[in-house]
């Protein structure tokens, strides 16, 4: 019978009931500051289901606001497992630097991103509303217009806001003239306005209140007045304001004053004065076109009776069909009462002579044109008659001619 010795070796692998990390920690921050902590563990198979984390749980021994981003595993021997583990820095954080833009009306702003953790967000939007200053991050006067949130895997969110300058910016300054018709000797008159726009900051909105009839001649032309002030909200902290300024020798706000005046009846006299035009007509200037077209001279045309003004003979040729300007006057007084009392009075102008050299103390060679009558109230309710007569003054150096104006 034989005997047979064997020698036996037996080889053991420790079993990671529990997780052990093997090497140390690996800490790393991106180009955006963002601080990332990783390690490789070392768990057997029986234990790696219930010990793996999930994305987004803490991991402890990376750091309080430290969450699992990213885990990457790869089996060994022995059903072991090697796993590695990254977290994140997810404590609230600007992620790189703001950006700043300016567009072509002078609005400045700026924009910055934060990455916020989903434990965070809530707080994080209660703390960056709407209107809110921003000029911790952004610098003085800027304030919060914009807020957009986008998901940062499971983890959080990012953040984007957006914050505008707000404080007193002018916005533009514009310049219109417009033609204003003539003055009583037919000279040109022109309206200038100037019209500037600014954005303002709800704080400062008494700088542009009740300033009309203060000078504007630090952002128009010296000797203008603030006419009209037109604001508009933009937003809870930001208004807009449109502002006119003019000239009260160039334009004609000498007369605004009067326009709704309602004060001083029984002794007022409004003159107004507008441009207008004269036709002359052909045979007005004692001529006639004949089938060949050319005009002759009427036979039995009296310059005393047909011509509308003083002339010794026919008009020249060169007349017929003029638009001659003329200056309109219209003087308006006031009467008490209804106009109904008044009636009788109109009537005398009316059929009196048409021809006057003193349109109600205004001299010169004057034509009635007509007269009109209008019942207004004063400016405490009583009733007015305002009669408002309307006069053309001679043309071209002419003078009226009585006898055809009958």
């Amino acid at each position: 019978m034989e005997f047979s010795i064997y020698d036996v070796t037996f080889t053991g692998h420790k079993k990671h009931l529990t997780a052990a990390m093997t090497g140390g920690i690996l800490e790393t921050v991106n180009e955006f500051g963002e601080r990332e902590k990783s390690a490789v563990w070392q768990i057997h198979a029986d234990s790696l289901e219930g010990w793996l984390p999930k994305i987004g749980d803490v991991l402890s021994w990376a750091g309080a606001d430290y969450q699992c981003v990213n885990i990457s595993s790869r089996q060994s021997a022995c059903c072991e497992w090697e796993v590695k583990l990254t977290a994140r820095d997810m404590s609230v954080l600007m992620v790189g630097n703001p950006s700043f833009k300016r567009n072509n009306y002078l609005e400045s702003s700026i924009s910055a991103t934060w990455r916020v953790c989903n434990d965070a967000i809530e707080a994080f939007l209660a703390a960056h509303e709407i209107n809110n200053d921003a000029s911790d991050w952004a610098g003085a006067d800027y304030y919060i217009t914009e807020i957009s949130t986008r998901p940062d895997g499971m983890q959080g969110y990012l953040v984007t806001i957006e914050a505008r300058h707000v404080g007193i910016r002018k916005i533009d300054v514009k310049r219109r003239e417009t033609f204003a018709g003539y003055d009583f000797f037919g000279n040109l008159r022109r309206e200038i306005v100037w019209t500037g726009r600014w954005r303002v900051h709800r704080d400062n909105k008494q700088d542009f209140e009740n300033i009309t009839g203060l000078s504007a001649a630090d952002w128009a032309e010296e000797g203008y007045i603030v006419t009209s002030v037109d604001p508009s909200r933009i937003s809870d902290m930001e208004y807009e304001y449109i502002v006119e300024a003019k000239s009260p020798e160039n334009s004609n706000l000498a007369s605004m004053q009067y326009k709704n005046d309602r004060t001083n009846l029984a002794s007022r006299v409004d003159a107004k004065v507008d441009s207008g035009t004269f036709f002359l007509s052909a045979e007005q200037c004692g001529w006639f076109k004949n089938d060949d077209g050319r005009y002759e001279e009427i036979e039995d045309w009296d310059p005393n009776s047909d011509c509308p003004f003083q002339a010794e003979d026919v008009l020249e040729k060169e007349m017929i069909d003029s638009e001659l300007l003329c200056a309109i006057l219209t003087v308006s007084t006031y009467r008490r009462g209804e106009t109904r009392r008044h009636v009788a009075d109109e009537v005398q102008w009316a059929n009196s002579d048409r021809i006057v050299n003193n349109a109600d103390g205004n001299e010169g060679d004057w034509r009635k044109i007509e007269i009109k009558a209008d019942i207004i109230n004063d400016f405490i309710g009583d009733v007015w008659t305002k009669v408002s007569k309307k006069y053309m003054y001679a043309p071209a150096g002419f003078k009226w001619n009585s006898n055809f104006w009958k």
